[in-house]
């Protein structure tokens, strides 16, 4: 079985509500050598929520954002 690492498939990860499907497609992203922005990361960075703020700047740390 093969990874579909096309810019759709890792933008349905990017773009998931959880956190460990965004996870997954960093972890694909880096695999691939797909640049991650703050831009993918943004609906958990500009939320009202303290915790899906703290969730994202977990994930852009792990993105080397």
């Amino acid at each position: 079985m093969t990874e579909d690492t096309s810019p759709e498939n890792l933008r349905k990860f990017l773009e998931s509500d959880d956190p460990a499907m965004v996870m997954m497609g960093l972890s694909m992203a880096k695999g691939t050598g797909v640049e991650i922005t703050v831009k993918n990361l943004e609906r958990f960075l500009k939320s009202e929520d303290v915790k899906t703020i703290k969730t994202g700047i977990m994930l852009a740390d792990e993105a080397g954002i």
